[in-house]
């Protein structure tokens, strides 16, 4: 398969899932390098982040931190360059809800629920603290 200049290609992925690329074109070795402040720098693959198989790199366990532009290098057998592909974007979608601070106290705060009126045929429906009210039904046991 040859891509052109006018190919973007983006592969999505979880966060914590693996997330593989893949360089088109055939050739002796590979390289791959991620756009980082402005300019592409190689991938340490002797960490357990990255793994290059082939023409295949992948990332492991994804996070938010791995979103971004990834090239694929080609060298021939002689170790030259034989030519850099389009950049390929990685997005790594967070399903999750973050935490921006805890609040801590050294007391206690407590407080009751708010009261809401409820109506039914137009009268005040009086209600207790284990009254359950949804779409369908209304139930209510007394304490």
């Amino acid at each position: 398969m040859n891509r052109t200049d006018r190919d973007k290609v983006v592969v999505v992925t979880d966060f914590g899932a693996d997330a593989t690329m893949n360089c088109y074109k055939e050739d002796a070795s590979y390289q791959w390098k991620k756009l980082i402040g402005g300019s592409y720098q190689i991938l340490q693959t002797s960490s357990s982040k990255y793994s290059i198989s082939g023409r295949s790199l992948t990332i492991h366990n994804t996070n938010q931190d791995d979103s971004g532009f990834y090239q694929c290098i080609i060298f021939r057998s002689d170790g030259s360059s034989s030519g850099i592909e389009n950049p390929i974007e990685l997005e790594v979608k967070v399903n999750a809800i973050k935490v921006v601070r805890f609040l801590y106290g050294s007391t206690g705060i407590s407080s009751k629920p708010g009261a809401f009126p409820f109506f039914e045929d137009s009268r005040t429906f009086k209600t207790s603290s284990s009254t359950e009210i949804s779409q369908s039904s209304i139930s209510s046991s007394t304490d």
